[in-house]
């Protein structure tokens, strides 16, 4: 189509215009595109824009690492765009631009009937706002009326009476919550009339509470204040914004053949909730690598944070991004192997890229890492999914292990020693893993279903149980009737080695080195049990395993149930409870079982030692 253009912005802002007079237009890093954008963020074939048959055009991500953004959403399947909408590709923004006469043949071709939409295809939770030309002169009509209310509020002084009211604001708001970019829409003026609307709206929310003579009844209602202005437009403006309401679909046809829906005003559903969150840079990352982790554009990220592509990323600086992914951050740890190793091996020990090894630790020129040698490296903690309808192994355990009297004050009677099975965990030291068949049996269970059920490839390392025949155990205060069990902070991958258990010499993980998405998996495991009754670990580092259950969906409830966080140390109704010097390990503390000759004294729900 002559005149037909595509305007193509860098992260500097310089502009040009590519003209567009074929079919379609390859866009990517490679110089087999037709249009070769080389900086950061742009896959090697990254998208393509093309025009269907009735004219409309259409864009089409071709699988790029970082995705094509239509405005803030990212673009999935056959999407049709407009004129003027910001299409961010990595770092370029681009926008389709026509001249006069390519406008007046677009929107003659608009009214060609096409084909009824089958599902719903468009950009993320928004979808495509892809209008009817009828439509366009409505929102153009609508913006008019906006902004004509405005400047008589603002010439009237800013009264209250003349702020906007009823279907009216919805509307309004609405429409400032659709656009990509508000300020192309509405003017200061505009957006101020509206947001005061908004807020006069909820001032004149107000619940009175009336008293009935002689007390007998409590009236509770909401009484809204009289509107004193005559809106004699209100109809007008309300009917013309939708004036299309009720006639028939509309949709564009891709050049796969794929139905691309077409979405009015009023049929925006709401977008998903989004916070903000402060990234601390680390070394040797990249925008792209941000945006990618945040799942937001690169423009985006820039702007936010008033830097360019050219602005260095010094490790330590904080970034501010708005997204509704909120991953936990990346973990530094200090590794020092016990071997001889090689940057390969290194990396597939960590899962992280040899260049991104070598960038953090710059001070090793070597090829060979030898024994001994301190490195740093940053690792990305992932979310466990949950497998559904896994086999866990059954595991037979004698039944006259008995454990007599409370954790701080018992024995145990014919105790078994908990078994070896490396498959599944470490045991630190055999000859103080001593406990009751109860707690035997759902140990291991626990454990199983918690490896079946999440692809967990770190080590669970079981350490302190009991004493053969229980009683004191120093330097332990509980530990004595073979239902307390330590077990280390489950760790990161690449992260435990052999001779960390070795005795005299055990080295447990530190916070910084533990899965906390891993440490819930577990304690979920526990939980399904149905035999434990509570879970110790140091109040200070709750919030860490609450924030990794809510990244793997926890909801409320469950969250209310399994944490103590955020009600306090103090707070015993949870599954976990908080216990000092709990910092490295956590203190599962069994229920009787049936055999069990416990004491009544409640002194099971004491903390742990």
């Amino acid at each position: 189509m002559q005149g037909t253009s595509i305007r193509v912005t860098d992260s500097t802002g310089r502009s040009w215009t590519v003209p567009f007079t074929g079919q379609q237009l390859r866009i990517g890093r490679t110089a087999d595109n037709d249009l070769v954008l080389e900086q950061g963020g742009v896959s090697s074939q990254h998208c393509v824009i093309g025009r269907d048959p009735t004219g409309a055009f259409l864009i089409q991500d071709k699988g790029s690492t970082n995705g094509t953004w239509i405005g803030d959403q990212r673009a999935q399947g056959t999407v049709a765009i407009q004129p003027g909408v910001k299409i961010s590709v990595g770092s370029y923004v681009l926008s389709l631009e026509f001249n006069r006469a390519a406008k007046a043949l677009t929107g003659a071709r608009r009214g060609i009937s096409r084909p009824a939409v089958a599902a719903p295809i468009g950009v993320g939770a928004r979808g495509p706002l892809i209008r009817k030309s009828a439509d366009e002169h409505a929102d153009r009509r609508f913006r008019d009326r906006v902004n004509r209310y405005a400047a008589e509020w603002d010439e009237a002084g800013r009264p209250n009476r003349l702020l906007l009211r009823g279907r009216n604001l919805g509307k309004a708001l609405d429409y400032i919550e659709m656009v990509a970019d508000v300020d192309e829409a509405f003017g200061e003026l505009e957006e101020s009339f509206i947001r005061a609307s908004a807020e006069g709206r909820e001032r004149n929310k107000v619940v009175r509470i009336a008293g009935v003579a002689g007390g007998a009844l409590l009236l509770i209602g909401a009484i809204a204040f009289a509107v004193t202005h005559d809106w004699s437009d209100d109809d007008e403006l309300v009917g013309e914004v939708g004036e299309t309401e009720g006639e028939g679909d509309t949709a564009a046809v891709g050049d796969d053949g794929a139905v691309v829906e077409v979405l009015e005003i009023s049929e925006v559903p709401d977008a998903v909730e989004k916070v903000d969150i402060e990234h601390e840079v680390i070394p040797a990352e990249t925008l792209e690598e941000i945006a990618l982790r945040y799942d937001v554009p690169i423009q985006s990220v820039m702007r936010w944070n008033g830097i360019d592509e050219s602005t260095p990323l010094e490790p330590g600086r904080v970034l501010k991004i708005r997204s509704s992914k909120s991953p936990l951050p990346q973990q530094m740890i200090v590794y020092r192997p016990d071997k001889r190793e090689s940057w390969s091996s290194l990396a597939k020990r960590f899962d992280v890229p040899v260049s991104k090894l070598q960038a953090y630790n710059p001070q090793i020129e070597e090829d060979v890492i030898e024994r001994g040698m301190e490195l740093t490296i940053y690792v990305d903690p992932k979310a466990l999914k949950r497998k559904d309808n896994v086999q866990i192994p059954e595991f037979t355990v004698r039944p006259t292990a008995i454990s007599v009297g409370a954790p701080k004050n018992g024995k145990i009677i014919d105790a078994i020693q908990f078994p070896a099975n490396d498959k599944l965990y470490k045991r630190r030291n055999p000859q103080i893993m001593w406990c009751g068949s109860h707690m035997a049996a759902h140990l291991q269970h626990a454990i199983a279903s918690f490896r079946y059920t999440y692809d967990f490839e770190g080590e669970i390392v079981v350490a302190d149980m009991s004493k053969k025949p229980g009683g004191l155990f120093y330097p332990h205060k509980s530990h004595q009737a073979g239902r307390d069990v330590d077990i280390w902070l489950p760790s990161l991958k690449g992260v435990y080695q052999p001779s960390h258990i070795r005795e005299g010499k055990e080295r447990r993980p530190i916070p910084d080195e533990a899965d906390w998405f891993a440490l819930y998996g577990f304690l979920k495991a526990l939980h399904e049990t149905g035999e434990v009754e509570a879970v110790f670990l140091a109040y200070e580092l709750h919030d860490r395993v609450y924030k990794a259950a809510k990244v793997m969906g926890a909801s409320e409830q469950e969250l209310d149930e399994m944490i103590a966080y955020p009600r306090g140390a103090h707070y015993r109704k949870t599954l976990l409870q908080h216990s000092t010097g709990h910092t490295r390990h956590i203190h599962v503390r069994f229920k009787c079982g049936p055999n069990d000759e416990c004491s009544k004294s409640g002194i099971d729900h004491d903390p742990g030692d």
